[in-house]
C-alpha cells in the first residue's frame, strides 16, 4: 500500500530519511509535497466557486420572491456554469499526478534494517548452525546440488540472467519437499496456517493498490484481455495476500 498522504503533510523529515536509507532521493517528497499543495489550491478554488454560485443562487431566489427581475445575476450564474466545470477538471489530474509520484516511495524503513548496499555487511539476526565450515573439503550448497544434476546455472543464466537457474530431477524433487514440509508443519501448528494458492493475475488497478506499481511497471508481463482489462503476471504471489477477506468465524 502508499504511504498516506498525511504522513508527508505532518512528518516530511521521517519519510526523508526513509528514502535516504533506501539510497533513494529524498527530494521526491517535497515534490509530492508541491503537488499535494497544487491539488489543495484547485480543489479550494473550485469549492470557491461553488459557494459564490451557490450565494448568487440566494440572491436570484430572493429577487424572484421579491418580483424583481435580476437578469445580470442569472447571467452570473450561467457563467459559473463553464467556470466552475473547468475548475472540477483541474482536481482530479492534481490528485492523480500527486498519488502517481506518491507511489514511488517505498514503506518507511525500520530503525532495526540494516542500512547498506551490500549484502555482505547485512546484521546477523540469529545464527542457528554456527559458524559456516571452511576448506578445500568443503562445498558450496550450489557445488554440491550442481554434482548430483539437481540445477542448471548456465542455462537458466541464458534464459533470465544472472542468478537465474533450471531446477532439474533431485533439485526439484528436493525443493518440492521442502515447500510441502513446510506447509504440513504450519498447518500442524497449534493455531494451524491458513495454506492458499493465490491468482498468477491481477487487474492493474487493483495492483496498485498494494504494490509500487511505477517501479514493476516496465518489468511486469502483460496481457490484454478485452479493452477495458489488463492484467498483470504476478512477479511476487504475496501481492494479493492484501485484499484477501478476514477469516470466517
Amino acid at each position: 500500500m502508499p504511504l498516506d498522504i498525511a504522513l508527508l503533510r505532518n512528518s516530511p523529515e521521517v519519510v526523508k530519511e526513509s528514502q535516504v536509507r533506501r539510497f533513494k532521493d529524498p527530494a521526491v517528497v517535497d515534490q509530492v509535497l508541491e503537488l499535494d499543495v497544487a491539488w489543495k489550491t484547485a480543489l479550494g478554488e473550485m469549492e470557491a466557486a461553488k459557494q459564490e454560485r451557490n450565494d448568487v443562487q440566494k440572491q436570484v431566489q430572493a429577487k424572484m420572491k421579491a418580483k424583481e427581475k435580476c437578469p445580470e445575476l442569472i447571467a452570473k450564474i450561467g457563467a459559473f456554469k463553464t467556470s466552475i466545470k473547468a475548475l472540477e477538471d483541474a482536481v482530479a489530474p492534481a490528485a492523480a499526478a500527486r498519488d502517481r509520484l506518491l507511489m514511488t516511495i517505498g514503506n518507511i524503513v525500520d530503525d532495526e534494517c540494516p542500512v547498506s548496499q551490500d549484502e555482505e555487511k547485512d546484521c546477523i539476526v540469529r545464527s542457528t548452525f554456527g559458524p559456516t565450515p571452511k576448506g578445500a573439503g568443503f562445498l558450496h550448497h550450489h557445488e554440491v546440488l550442481y554434482r548430483i544434476g539437481g540445477y542448471e546455472p548456465e542455462a537458466g543464466s541464458k534464459v533470465a540472467g544472472h542468478r537465474a537457474y533450471f531446477l532439474t530431477d533431485m533439485g526439484l524433487l528436493l525443493n518440492q519437499a521442502l515447500i510441502n514440509y513446510g506447509l504440513a508443519f504450519l498447518r500442524a501448528r497449534e493455531n494451524p496456517y491458513k495454506i492458499m494458492q493465490p491468482p498468477y493475475f491481477m487487474n492493474k488497478d487493483i495492483m496498485a493498490g498494494v504494490a509500487q506499481l511505477e517501479q514493476f511497471d516496465e518489468e511486469l508481463y502483460h496481457v490484454k484481455v478485452r479493452r477495458s482489462l489488463l492484467l498483470l503476471l504476478l512477479l511476487l504471489l504475496l501481492l494479493p495476500l492484501p485484499l484477501l477477506p478476514p477469516p470466517r468465524a
